[in-house]
C-alpha cells in the first residue's frame, strides 16, 4: 500500500511542479490574440489533469472508519486474486458497541488468517463513495487483538512519511508564489497588482490549510475537497493576474484586432441592411399576388408525407425517451442512495424498468395517433399539392388549387420548419385533410425532386 502512496507523491513532484512550471512560464502567452482560444483551452485542459494530482495527499491513506466486532457469518465473494493471491469475502459482524450486524463486502483475506465464526474482528475501512457514502475499501486490521501481518506491512505509514507529504505542499505553495512574483516584478510591479495580491493569499492558505489534516487525520477528505477548491479559485486568479501584464504587451496586436473586428462589423451590418431592404422589396410585391398551386404526382406525395410523418413522431418522442431514460437512472440510483432500499435494488430496478417501457408504449401509441392523419393522406387518393411563395409569417395569402376553387391561408411558423419572413419557401396542400405545410425549399429539393 505505501508503493501506491509513493507512487503518489512521484506524479506530486513531477507532473505538479514540472508541468505547473511550463505553465506558469508560458501563461503571458496565452492572451496573444492569435491563439488565444487555443492557449486558453490547453490552460483550463492543464488544471484539470493537475488538479487530482496536486490536492490528493491529505488524502492519502485516511481512515474513514474502525468497527470492532463478533464475526457471525462469512463466506467467498470473488476470487479474481487481483494484484495478491487473496480472496475476496463478504463478513458479517456484530458490533461490539451498538450490537447491530453489520455487513463488508470484497474483504481481502488471506489463507494464514483462519477465520471462524466467533473471532474478534476490527474492520478498517478506507476512502469514502460521494455518491452512497459508504466506504470504498475494507480490511481485516485485527483478529482476536492481534494486528495482521498485511495490514502492518500495507498500511503501516513509515517515519516522517506524513511531514514530508505535507511539506511537499507547502513547498510547492511557495513555488508557485516564486513564479507570480517573478512575473510581477519583471514588469516593474505596474500590472495586476490586485490579483497578484489575491494569487499570493491563496497560495499561502494552499500551503498551509492541508496541515489541518496531519493534526487532525479523520479531516483528510474534507481537507483535500477545500484544497481543491483553493487550487481551482487560484488558477483563476492567476489567469487574471496573467492578463493584467500579458494585455500590455500584445497591445499592438489587440488594436489591430479590434480595427478588424469593427470593419467586419460594419460590412455585416451593412449586409444586414441591403437583406432587409430586399426582403421587404419582396413582401411589397408579394402582397397582391395570387400563387397557383400545382399537383404532385402520388410517389411525391407518398414520399413527402412519409418525411412528414417520421419528422413529427420523432418530435413527438423526444420528450418521452428522455423521461423513460430519468425514470431508469433514478430506479438503478435511488435504491444505492437510500440503504433501506438496497436490499430491495433488483425489484425496485425491475419495477422502473417495466414503468418506463410501459410509459413508453402509452407515449407511442398516443403519437401514432395524432401524427397518423398523415400516414391516411396517401391512403385518400388525392395528390397533395404545392406553390413556391416568399414567406411572410401571420399574413393572409392567397393560392388558386388545381380544381379551381380559391383558398386563403393566414401563413404561420410549422411546428418542425424552420423558415425566416422574406425566405423563399414551399407551401405544400392537402385536400383531404384540409392543411397546409411549409417547408424549405432545400428540403423538398432532397425529398421529392422540388
Amino acid at each position: 500500500m505505501f508503493y501506491s502512496r509513493e507512487t503518489t507523491y512521484w506524479h506530486f513532484i513531477f507532473l505538479g511542479l514540472f508541468y505547473s512550471t511550463i505553465t506558469y512560464k508560458y501563461i503571458k502567452k496565452i492572451w496573444n490574440p492569435e491563439h488565444m482560444m487555443p492557449n486558453l483551452g490547453a490552460y483550463f485542459l492543464t488544471i484539470i489533469l493537475l488538479v487530482d494530482y496536486v490536492t490528493c495527499i491529505p488524502a492519502i491513506g485516511h481512515i474513514y472508519a474502525k468497527n470492532t466486532g463478533v464475526l457471525k457469518k462469512f463466506f467467498v465473494t470473488d476470487t479474481t486474486r487481483m494484484y495478491a493471491d487473496r480472496d475476496q469475502y463478504t463478513i458479517v459482524i456484530e458490533n461490539c458497541q451498538n450490537g447491530k450486524l453489520e455487513r463488508y463486502k470484497y474483504v481481502p483475506v488471506d489463507y494464514e488468517y483462519n477465520l471462524k465464526n466467533g473471532m474478534k474482528l476490527e474492520i478498517t475501512s478506507f476512502g469514502k463513495n460521494l455518491i452512497t457514502g459508504r466506504p470504498k475499501g475494507n480490511e481485516i486490521s485485527k483478529i482476536n487483538g492481534k494486528t495482521t501481518k498485511y495490514f502492518i506491512e500495507g498500511y503501516r505509514t513509515r517515519a516522517y512519511e506524513r511531514e514530508f507529504s505535507f511539506s511537499l505542499m507547502s513547498i510547492y505553495g511557495l513555488v508557485l508564489i516564486y513564479l507570480t512574483r517573478k512575473d510581477y516584478v519583471a514588469n516593474r510591479k505596474k500590472y495586476g497588482t490586485l490579483w497578484y495580491r489575491m494569487c499570493v493569499i491563496t497560495c499561502i492558505l494552499y500551503g498551509t490549510i492541508p496541515w489541518i489534516a496531519y493534526w487532525e487525520p479523520e479531516y483528510g477528505r474534507r481537507v483535500r475537497v477545500c484544497s481543491v477548491c483553493i487550487f481551482l479559485v487560484l488558477a483563476v486568479f492567476e489567469l487574471l493576474f496573467s492578463r493584467s501584464i500579458g494585455m500590455p504587451e500584445y497591445q499592438e496586436e489587440w488594436q489591430k484586432l479590434k480595427c478588424q473586428m469593427a470593419d467586419e462589423e460594419k460590412e455585416l451590418e451593412k449586409r444586414e441592411k441591403i437583406k432587409e431592404l430586399k426582403k421587404q422589396i419582396l413582401l411589397e410585391e408579394d402582397k397582391s399576388k395570387i400563387y397557383q398551386f400545382q399537383q404532385m404526382s402520388h410517389y411525391m406525395s407518398k414520399q413527402y408525407c412519409d418525411y412528414k410523418y417520421q419528422k413529427r413522431m420523432k418530435n413527438s418522442m423526444e420528450g418521452v425517451v428522455i423521461f423513460v431514460l430519468l425514470e431508469i437512472i433514478a430506479a438503478m440510483l435511488v435504491p444505492i442512495i437510500y440503504d433501506d432500499l438496497f436490499k430491495w435494488y433488483g425489484y425496485v430496478a425491475g419495477g422502473g424498468v417495466m414503468i418506463a417501457v410501459l410509459t413508453f408504449f402509452i407515449g407511442y401509441v398516443v403519437a401514432y395517433h395524432k401524427n397518423k392523419r398523415l400516414k391516411d393522406v396517401t391512403n385518400a387518393g388525392y395528390p397533395l399539392e404545392y406553390s413556391i411563395v416568399v414567406a411572410d409569417v401571420y399574413n393572409l395569402k392567397k393560392f388558386i388549387c388545381s380544381d379551381g376553387h380559391m383558398e386563403e391561408w393566414k401563413m404561420k411558423y410549422d411546428d418542425d420548419a424552420k423558415v425566416k419572413n422574406g425566405q423563399e419557401v414551399v407551401v405544400i396542400y392537402s385536400s383531404a385533410t384540409h392543411e397546409m405545410f411549409t417547408e424549405q425549399k432545400e428540403v423538398m429539393n432532397k425529398i421529392c425532386g422540388i
